[in-house]
């Protein structure tokens, strides 16, 4: 089975376009992921290939699941591709699932935090009643 690798400057391309629509500079999308600018310099301008972690990184800066990220890119992807062949992404299906059920458990984890704050806050106001 051959894989395509997605281009490092369609990547880059989807980073800018949602780094903008955020309103972000290059230095507080670095702020909020933890990456170096100099890094997400390079990036954006399609200059190195984007690893996993990091991408795991932007993703949550972006508030976008993994999936979601990559169907801009395949977007810009087809955009850009004369031929309009579709690429596949570089990461395998097992590891994009685990990435989905880490987002899918934090969002979960937060919602289960409100509820027991929100449950708290009016347990409380009950009992002084």
């Amino acid at each position: 089975m051959k894989r395509e690798v997605i281009n490092p400057r369609h990547v880059g391309e989807t980073i800018l376009k949602l780094r903008r629509r955020a309103g972000w500079t290059q230095e507080e999308l670095a702020e909020k992921t933890g990456i170096n600018p100099t890094s997400v310099s390079k990036y954006e301008r399609g200059k190195i290939p984007l690893g996993k972690v990091n991408f795991k990184k932007l993703c949550a800066a972006f508030g976008c699941l993994p999936e979601q990220f990559l169907h801009q890119v395949w977007e810009t992807s087809e955009e850009k591709s004369d031929d309009r062949s579709v690429s596949t992404a570089v990461f395998p299906e097992a590891e994009l699932e685990r990435i989905y059920d880490e987002s899918a458990m934090a969002r979960k984890n937060l919602y289960m935090r409100t509820c027991r704050a929100l449950f708290d806050a009016l347990w409380g106001a009950s009992r002084l009643r």
